[in-house]
């Protein structure tokens, strides 16, 4: 598995303007020139436990992988001591699995998943109307 440091001068990240544009935003996309390397990252809110995921996050990088354009990772961060962290890398084949039967959830920036920090489903959340990450 190719792993995601974004201090890595490989790893550049999308433009914003351009995760927005494919409903991936608020999570962002990131390549590695060097490894060939695509990552769905999502930084984890202060006001939650788990991580939303985007739906459209996850079908881009995985169309990516699958036609071997990129080796396609999600990785998730968190702030801790003023530094964004990594807290888990998966291959996007192995997270796309563990979601494939979960409906996602509806959400202002799209569908999305709740994932816990090891980048298993959180079934157990349950959202209502005031309580959504984006």
């Amino acid at each position: 598995m190719k792993l995601f440091n974004p201090n890595d001068p490989n790893w550049s990240m999308f433009a914003p303007a351009q995760t927005k544009a494919l409903n991936i935003h608020p999570n962002q996309l990131w390549h590695n020139n060097s490894t060939n390397a695509g990552a769905l990252v999502v930084t984890k809110s202060s006001r939650y436990e788990e991580y939303a995921v985007s739906k459209a996050g996850i079908d881009y990088i995985l169309a990516a992988d699958r036609a071997q354009k990129v080796t396609g990772l999600v990785v998730l961060m968190r702030w801790q001591e003023g530094k964004l962290t990594v807290v888990a890398t998966k291959p996007i084949d192995a997270v796309a699995a563990a979601l494939a039967n979960i409906p996602p959830r509806d959400g202002p920036f799209g569908p999305y998943w709740w994932v816990c920090a090891d980048l298993t489903p959180d079934g157990a959340r349950v959202l209502n109307d005031d309580d959504r990450p984006f």
